[in-house]
């Protein structure tokens, strides 16, 4: 089945496929920015997190699936009686900003996927977004780390460096998950 009928098919019967073009298109991308553009180094990220949110739209169609960035936190006003829903609330402190979060209109469970290129970028944001999303909303969100490579160029030699902090990502796992 060909990664084209799996993206329109119910169910990915070959994983290995999905995986190994979503791997080769993104890689390919960030390949030729280290080489050309070495100093531009937001772009490969900002490439992933705009692909990824494409197939995931192509995958999980509206109006069953709704695709988004913010997640609105709903803020309780007791002195008023009343509940207040903050859309952009993002400098009220009142959203949590993700990657991609994808929810399914029917149930309202979500899944909050952050997208890096390596577990050292930002490691501590999904864990971070879970534990207030938890609390906002008791078993309603799931959150899903999602990285493409553990390499990195150095500016100063042009040598690749591995950059995987595992460590740290099962101490996240074990304290604050």
């Amino acid at each position: 089945m060909s990664f084209q009928d799996q993206m329109d098919d119910d169910d990915i019967t070959d994983p290995v496929l999905f995986e190994k073009v979503i791997y080769t298109v993104v890689s390919s991308f960030c390949l030729c920015y280290d080489v050309w553009k070495p100093q531009s180094r937001k772009t490969p990220g900002t490439f992933f997190e705009a692909f990824i949110g494409l197939v995931c739209q192509i995958r999980y169609p509206r109006p069953r699936f709704q695709m988004t960035k913010h997640i609105p936190i709903v803020v309780d006003v007791p002195e008023v009686g009343a509940v207040e829903v903050v859309d952009d609330g993002a400098l009220e402190g009142n959203s949590v900003s993700t990657d991609l979060a994808i929810t399914n209109t029917e149930t309202q469970q979500a899944a909050v996927i952050s997208l890096k290129i390596t577990t050292r970028e930002r490691i501590v944001q999904p864990f971070a977004h879970q534990r207030i999303l938890d609390s906002a909303y008791p078993g309603r969100h799931r959150s899903y780390l999602t990285c493409i490579s553990e390499v990195q160029r150095d500016d100063k030699t042009t040598a690749v460096k591995q950059i995987c902090v595992p460590g740290t990502v099962a101490l996240f796992q074990k304290h604050l998950s």
